[in-house]
């Protein structure tokens, strides 16, 4: 797929090399290079941030980072929710609200409850 990326930035730089400066093609790859670099990657670490805090927070934790999260959806790995839901203890009121949840925000992601996808899992 980055070669694919590649290729077209080349075929970008010899269509436009004609018609723009040499400067102002190297300062738009350099521009192209850094967001295609950099706005992925913070992107990720959001996401990971966002997930960890949901492992590591409370119920009002989770709700906080969902809300965050929605907009990103397509891009969270669900596999992580199911494992967190899954670590979540339920021995205490608060591990029982953390993991309701989690199952809403599975749920608003994918449409399908969540204690489904476990038993399809684990069957």
């Amino acid at each position: 797929c980055s070669f694919v990326y590649l290729r077209n930035v080349f075929r970008s730089y010899q269509a436009a090399k004609p018609f723009l400066e040499k400067s102002v093609l190297i300062y738009s790859l350099a521009f192209g290079a850094i967001f295609s670099a950099i706005i992925p990657s913070v992107i990720n670490i959001e996401i990971n941030r966002s997930l960890e805090n949901i492992k590591l927070g409370n119920a009002q934790a989770v709700r906080e980072e969902t809300q965050k999260l929605k907009y990103l959806a397509p891009l969270v790995t669900t596999e992580n929710l199911l494992s967190i839901y899954r670590a979540t203890s339920e021995s205490s009121r608060d591990g029982v609200e953390k993991k309701q949840a989690i199952a809403e925000f599975y749920k608003e992601m994918t449409g399908e409850e969540m204690e489904n996808k476990i038993r399809r899992l684990t069957d």
